[in-house]
């Protein structure tokens, strides 16, 4: 007992003296007033590179007055300069407070290179804090920070229960068999989540793992859903407790529920149209019960869902039936292959890369700056030195030796009166805008804008908002002209400002707003009939949605104008097809050519090691297409709405759903609301339609845009699925195309598929053929082979724009309702019968001629099943 009381003793004593040890630097620093006592940040000390991160700072005022601070910390970006990001705050007397600063970390420079090599770089940040009234700096608190690249993955981790072992170690390892690669992983406690949806920017998905719900605060919650639906990825785990996870607004989120869990230590696990695979667990693990309401079922475990995955906005929320540590992959069986191919079914529009060329836009429609006040100065100077000089030369000449104290005051006159005119011309003050409205689903927008300010003649000093709500707003790029000029971004209770600085008679002062507001937005009901897509589209928005089109599968459909609160009927048939959406691929120029011409020509030189026939950083992608429904083409529109459009890539397909793009004059977000001032500038509204499946027994009209269409190569390399562009060839090949309606289990009766095929084979023969597909053994229709063709019509020498009509086209659909369709280019008989023996040809048969396939379109048509 004694030994116990000593033990409980010596441990309190150990205990009091550490806490002495921990408040005696701050009892001494008490004296100098308010001080900051430390920081702590979501995830730790990882920040990501030009990203938006949160830190909680504790500031303890020592003194026996209230404080008005701000608190905040200078960083130095190469593009945009200085910036001070601070937040004021009201420190009690003798109280200790944490204040949220949310600030954007700058580029740093080269760090350490054992950091580097995993994508990480150790930096310093100084946390200040300064008197609002005075502007005095009362304390600096110096921090570390480890910055992550842009490179890998950061994967956020969040559990607050223990874990006995240990669940994410393969993800750790650089050399990890997951289809993302190496993942940066970052742990995060339910307590420490921001509030804030750009809190989570620095992710790129989010694993919410054996957590109690009840320690997450709404605001942390409404913050996760609202980044996902700005693009974020989550991903919940699986464990005991999941049922009260999956409740509320997670659950419906994530589409599923779960009625319980079990325990297992081996199942099988089985993907759609693939064969089931055993799975052994390291241990035995919970699996939660999931039940499907509104979710795609991934895998399957035993016939209960294991992965699930439902789109949010632009993001995705799965849900994994088993802890993180059951989806390492083995063998088949690879849960984050799965979650990799659905995240990579990009929207038809990168929002994300909006800000560059929204920028370029504005400065079109926002003016030039005008003059720094060296200008008039230089010119007065300039003017009067020639003017003397004038004079000096004259008076040595002996020609008007008193001509030059004339001249003087009159070019004085001359410049100051055309000082003052040039000062009556300028513009008024004025604000101009470029922005982009996409829907994030239960009644929410984005609004992203690139505004820029004029002051006019005028010395102005305006205060930027970022409107009401969780936004943020911070400067453009500046001018050479105001590139010593240190910024400034405040955070306040409701909102994240600019606040007022002087602006200079005649300055622009540019900035970015990327904030979430309420608005119903655009709501759709069209359905298809005998010409195409009709119904109608109310717009729902305050201002009128202008020279409207429908983006679909790349090719672009005439809509007109959609006045504001009144339903607009709509049909979208052939005649209203625009054109379609180019999309080339230009590689650079390479030097070695030219260098073999000019070999003869010179002298023989010492080799050197050859240079690379083409840019690392691979070809140039140019966009061009008609992106408004106005009489006459409006360029700037066009060239924003190019630069913005989703390129399939290897790694990335696109998704196919009709998209509305208008335009609406000025913004949803007034960064000045209290000044009345000239306002200019639109705004671009990119906005997803679904459309209803048609009456059974009705008779439809499919455009070519809406048809869900695909291409396969049969013994040849003529289309590219995954760059979506023909190849030129100069061999015979085959191209199957796959047609069906675009609505789930969609069959047609009495169909007549009319194909239009543009293409340039002079010296070929094109035959045009109803086929059908094999069989795998899971009963679907193979994309490999053609077990037979039905020819329908033959080409020679084709050139041109053809078109074909293929009746009874569903008497070769396959089980899913995909209609099969071959175009065989062949060289002809005659030429064939020239081959040797050996099936190669002649000497005498030309082999270098190329053909090519520009596009394939089909429409459909017939009677609804």
């Amino acid at each position: 007992m004694k030994t116990a009381m000593r033990d409980n003793t010596r441990a309190m004593a150990w205990g009091a003296a550490a806490v002495i040890v921990l408040l005696l630097p701050g009892l001494a620093r008490g004296q100098d007033g308010v001080f900051v006592r430390g920081y702590t940040g979501p995830f730790g000390p990882f920040v990501r590179q030009g990203q938006w991160t949160t830190r909680r700072l504790s500031v303890v005022n020592a003194t026996g007055a209230d404080a008005m601070c701000d608190v905040g910390c200078l960083t130095d970006d190469p593009k945009s300069g200085k910036t001070i990001f601070s937040r004021r705050a009201i420190f009690p007397a003798r109280s200790r407070r944490e204040v949220e600063l949310v600030y954007r970390p700058a580029d740093g420079q080269a760090g350490q290179k054992s950091q580097q090599a995993r994508g990480i770089e150790p930096r310093r940040q100084s946390y200040k804090i300064w008197n609002a009234r005075t502007g005095q700096l009362l304390d600096t608190q110096e921090g570390n920070l480890l910055q992550i690249d842009p490179g890998p993955k950061v994967l956020g981790m969040v559990n607050s229960n223990h874990i006995p072992r240990d669940t994410s170690s393969y993800l750790k390892d650089p050399k990890n068999s997951t289809a993302f690669g190496w993942l940066k992983t970052v742990v995060a406690r339910p307590q420490a989540l921001p509030d804030r949806w750009y809190g989570y920017s620095m992710l790129d998905m989010l694993t919410l793992g054996d957590i109690d719900i009840g320690q997450l605060r709404p605001s942390q919650v409404d913050a996760m859903l609202r980044w996902v639906r700005l693009g974020g990825t989550i991903i919940f785990t699986g464990h005991e407790n999941m049922h009260k996870v999956l409740r509320g607004q997670i659950g419906q989120a994530a589409g599923v529920g779960s009625l319980g869990s079990h325990w297992v230590d081996r199942f099988h696990a089985k993907k759609t149209a693939s064969q089931a695979v055993e799975v052994v667990l390291d241990w035995p693990m919970p699996q939660a019960e999931l039940y499907v309401t509104d979710a795609k079922v991934l895998i399957s475990a035993d016939t209960l869902p294991l992965l699930t995955h439902r789109r949010v906005g632009r993001g995705h929320v799965f849900t994994l039936a088993l802890p993180l540590v059951a989806a390492k992959p083995v063998g088949m069986f690879d849960p984050w292959s799965e979650i990799r191919r659905a995240i990579r079914v990009a929207e038809p529009l990168e929002t994300d890369k909006f800000f560059r060329p929204a920028q370029a836009t504005l400065k079109q429609i926002a003016g030039r700056p005008g003059p720094t006040k060296i200008v008039p100065v230089s010119i007065l100077l300039a003017i009067t030195a020639c003017v003397i000089l004038g004079g000096l030369a004259l008076q040595f000449i002996r020609r008007g030796e008193l001509l030059w104290v004339v001249l003087i005051p009159a070019w004085l006159v001359l410049a100051v009166g055309l000082y003052v005119h040039s000062r009556g011309l300028t513009s008024p003050q004025r604000l101009s805008n470029i922005g982009l409205i996409t829907p994030l689903g239960d009644g929410q927008v984005r609004v992203q804008q690139a505004f820029a300010y004029c002051s006019g003649p005028v010395e102005q000093k305006p205060t930027f908002s970022a409107g009401q709500g969780q936004g943020i707003i911070s400067p453009a790029s500046r001018a050479l002209a105001v590139a010593r000029e240190i910024g400034r971004v405040e955070t306040t209770d409701s909102t994240v400002i600019i606040p007022a600085k002087v602006v200079p008679p005649n300055a622009t002062r540019g900035f970015y707003v990327d904030t979430v507001v309420p608005s119903p937005g655009v709501q759709a009901s069209l359905t298809f009939d005998d010409s195409g897509v009709v119904g109608q589209i109310s717009n729902l928005l305050p201002q009128p949605v202008n020279d409207a089109v429908v983006l679909t599968n790349f090719k672009t459909y005439r809509l007109g104008s959609l006045q504001a609160d009144i339903p607009t009927p709509v049909r979208i048939g052939p005649p209203e097809l625009l054109g379609e959406v180019d999309v080339s691929r230009v590689w650079p120029k390479s030097r070695t050519s030219q260098k073999r011409r000019n070999a003869k020509s010179r002298k023989p030189r010492p080799r050197r090691k050859p240079r690379a026939t083409r840019a690392a950083t691979g070809p140039r992608i140019e966009v061009a297409g008609e992106f408004t429904s106005s009489l006459t083409p409006d360029k700037r529109r066009n060239d924003l709405l190019a630069k913005l459009i989703t390129v399939p890539s290897f790694n990335r397909t696109i998704l196919a759903r009709p998209l509305l793009i208008g335009y609406v004059s000025g913004s949803l977000v007034d960064p000045l609301p209290d000044r009345s001032l000239t306002r200019a500038g639109w705004s671009v509204i990119a906005w997803p339609m679904r459309i209803s499946p048609p009456k059974p027994g009705s008779e439809v009209l499919i455009p070519a845009g809406f048809v869900e269409k695909r291409l396969e190569n049969i013994r040849s390399s003529v289309w590219n699925s995954r760059s979506m562009e023909f190849h030129s060839t100069n061999r015979p090949g085959e191209v199957v195309v796959m047609a069906r309606p675009p609505w789930q289990g969609g069959r047609l009766r009495d169909a007549t598929a009319i194909l239009t095929v543009n293409i340039q084979a002079v010296g070929y023969d094109l035959t045009v053929a109803k086929a059908r597909l094999a069989k795998n053994k899971a009963g679907m229709a193979s994309r490999l082979k053609v077990v037979s063709r039905t020819p329908v019509e033959t080409f020679s020498n084709p050139s041109g724009r053809l078109r074909i009509s293929v009746p009874n086209a569903e008497r070769f659909a396959d089980a899913e309702g995909w209609l099969a369709f071959s175009l065989r280019v062949t060289r002809p008989t005659s030429s064939a019968k020239t081959k040797t023996a050996r099936g190669k040809p002649s000497p005498g048969q030309d082999n270098t001629v190329m053909w090519k396939l520009d596009s394939v379109d089909v429409v459909l048509k017939g009677y609804a099943l």
